[in-house]
């Protein structure tokens, strides 16, 4: 999934930083992909909307011709040369175009129905993409203010010893008698040194 994934190269900025984030973030690009099924649901139920058309074709033959005698219905004489009424051969088609009115109410509703759905997705993937940008956010200011901070903070803590050090004899001359920790730094307040 992330195979493809431009590599760092550099420094990388706040708006970088972002786009990557939006880029490959898996929420981010799950929320896209709902939002463009529930896009595609709606113009799909839009085709509901339409009449329906069936259209049937067919086919039909005989190895003989169909033959009979006849009544008449008047007399009721019956003749006797035979003869037939239909071909051998003949093809049969038929298309038929309906249009039920309750049907397409219920297809405008449900139409109607995946609109909200399609937005109702839409504001979740921005609901996300906020997020993840927030979080982006928050993160590139911390690990900024961290960077710009590290040499004080390596400053302070190769001072730190040294000032421990000139403390301790201050420290024992105020309260001679440290229990605890505790105590020693509530001497060390309490010194008048």
């Amino acid at each position: 999934m992330y195979s493809a994934q431009e590599p760092v190269t550099g420094p990388i900025t706040f708006y970088e930083a972002a786009a990557r984030a939006l880029k490959y973030n898996l929420d981010y690009r799950l929320k896209l992909m709902e939002s463009a099924l529930a896009s595609n649901l709606r113009d799909v139920s839009t085709n509901a909307l339409l009449p329906q058309l069936v259209a049937s074709a067919g086919y039909t033959a005989r190895s003989n011709d169909s033959g009979g005698t006849s009544v008449g219905i008047t007399d009721g004489e019956v003749t006797l040369r035979p003869s037939t009424s239909e071909q051998r051969y003949h093809k049969l088609a038929n298309l038929n175009l309906s249009w039920n009115l309750l049907d397409f109410g219920v297809a405008y509703f449900r139409t109607q129905q995946n609109a909200d759905q399609m937005l109702m997705a839409e504001e979740r993937r921005r609901k996300v993409a906020q997020n993840v940008l927030q979080d982006v956010r928050n993160a590139y200011w911390r690990a900024l203010a961290a960077q710009r901070l590290e040499p004080q903070v390596d400053e302070l803590l190769a001072r730190t010893p040294r000032s421990m050090r000139r403390a301790r004899p201050k420290t024992r001359a105020c309260c001679p008698s440290r229990k605890s920790s505790l105590i020693s730094v509530r001497c060390s307040m309490q010194c008048p040194y």
